[in-house]
């Protein structure tokens, strides 16, 4: 793996894009969704982007980009129509230390914008590392057309039931088999297509029998409640579960569902 994915916090940070055409609408189309304060340089600018601007969603600069421009910026596109312009652009960002992403010119490029399956937040970047970007893009199409529009939301009431199971599981290790359960023992397209008032209902629902089996027990020391919450969480008793997973010839593509499950919700993998 050459380039390393990562997600950069675009939150108020600068972001320079140098040129105003087609190269630079097509940056920009993906960085509008980001919080980033957003700066087009270019003394041409397309009716796209004019009323981007004209909108609030970004700032026009019809003039040459400074060396004090690109050192006050987080990332910086090179997207202008001439790529001796884009290279030379880049050389400068590299030399002022800052990343910079130049318009089909991988070798130019401190970092490749991936193609991306938007449902904030929950985002899924997917790369060829520049080989392949028709594939990339096939793989992105499939992925929007099975994973639900609303799937976003869920994650946000996932955050906030995260605070109650906390509460009740103070051990990592506990609330990673509780969440395991809730996604690991279901059928996941299901389950992501919940209603965030049927994942309440199912969170708490879980959360109640919990409280029912410390009740039950109610003799047990604190150490024996963590105990008993650990052993309810993972559905085990208070024994431990080895499970035999066979890897056929190697190809991972030919473990089961049940295979992957397990091996997504096990403490310890040999």
């Amino acid at each position: 793996m050459r380039y390393l994915p990562v997600h950069i916090d675009t939150a108020n940070q600068k972001i320079l894009i140098i040129g105003g055409e087609g190269a630079a609408e097509a940056k920009l189309r993906t960085l509008l969704k980001t919080q980033a304060d957003l700066h087009v340089f270019a003394d041409v600018v397309g009716d796209e982007i004019m009323r981007w601007a004209l909108q609030g969603k970004l700032t026009i600069h019809r003039r040459s980009v400074t060396d004090v421009d690109i050192q006050s910026a987080r990332l910086l596109y090179a997207a202008t129509e001439d790529d001796s312009v884009n290279a030379e652009l880049a050389k400068r960002s590299n030399a002022l230390g800052v990343l910079v992403n130049a318009a089909d010119q991988k070798e130019a490029c401190d970092f490749i914008t991936p193609a991306l399956v938007d449902r904030a937040p929950v985002i899924i970047s997917i790369g060829t590392e520049g080989k392949s970007p028709s594939l990339g893009r096939a793989i992105k199409t499939d992925l929007e057309a099975r994973l639900p529009s609303t799937l976003g939301k869920l994650a946000i009431k996932i955050n906030e039931l995260r605070a109650n199971v906390k509460r009740v599981l103070p051990a990592l290790a506990d609330r990673q088999r509780f969440w395991s359960d809730i996604f690991g023992t279901h059928n996941l397209d299901t389950q992501l297509r919940l209603t965030e008032k049927a994942l309440t209902v199912q969170v708490n629902e879980k959360m109640d029998n919990l409280n029912t089996d410390f009740t039950s027990n109610s003799s047990n020391s604190n150490s024996a409640k963590s105990h008993l919450l650990k052993s309810t969480a993972s559905g085990t008793g208070c024994k431990g579960q080895v499970v035999l997973v066979g890897g056929g010839p190697g190809n991972p593509d030919l473990l089961t569902l049940a295979a992957r499950q397990k091996l997504h919700s096990a403490d310890v993998i040999v």
